[in-house]
């Protein structure tokens, strides 16, 4: 953690007050103000990692199939393991992986029907001439 620390503190040095020309004139790393800006070392980078579902599943194929037909099946309906907590479905799938409720026995189940709008919302209104 403190070289990556390093290198990004070294980044912003050599960044400030340089061109791009300047910065790779001096073979400076060329980082830019959005990646320095989402490094703060104070806060968790994020909270599942893709390594703590390998603990779980350790081949990364399975876990791709496996993660991917889950966020599938919450996409459309299914009931959720762990606590929402306004993640989005691929998010909730890893997360659920990582804790363990989710294995490869995910595979074998049916998939759920795609959600469909009612003709009701397909409909547009006549506009009148």
């Amino acid at each position: 953690m403190d070289e990556l620390r390093d290198k990004v503190a070294a980044a912003r040095q050599n960044r400030a007050g340089r061109t791009a020309a300047e910065r790779v004139a001096a073979n400076a790393p060329i980082v830019s103000d959005r990646a320095l800006a989402a490094f703060d070392p104070e806060t968790p980078m994020a909270r599942v990692t893709i390594e703590d579902c390998l603990t779980i599943i350790p081949n990364h194929f399975d876990l791709c199939q496996i993660a991917a037909k889950r966020a599938r099946q919450l996409a459309r309906g299914a009931l959720p393991k762990v606590p929402w907590e306004d993640h989005k479905s691929t998010v909730l799938s890893l997360r659920e992986i990582a804790a363990g409720y989710v294995d490869k026995t995910v595979l074998t189940e049916a998939d759920l029907p795609p959600i469909r709008s009612s003709q009701a919302d397909l409909d547009l209104p006549e506009l009148a001439f």
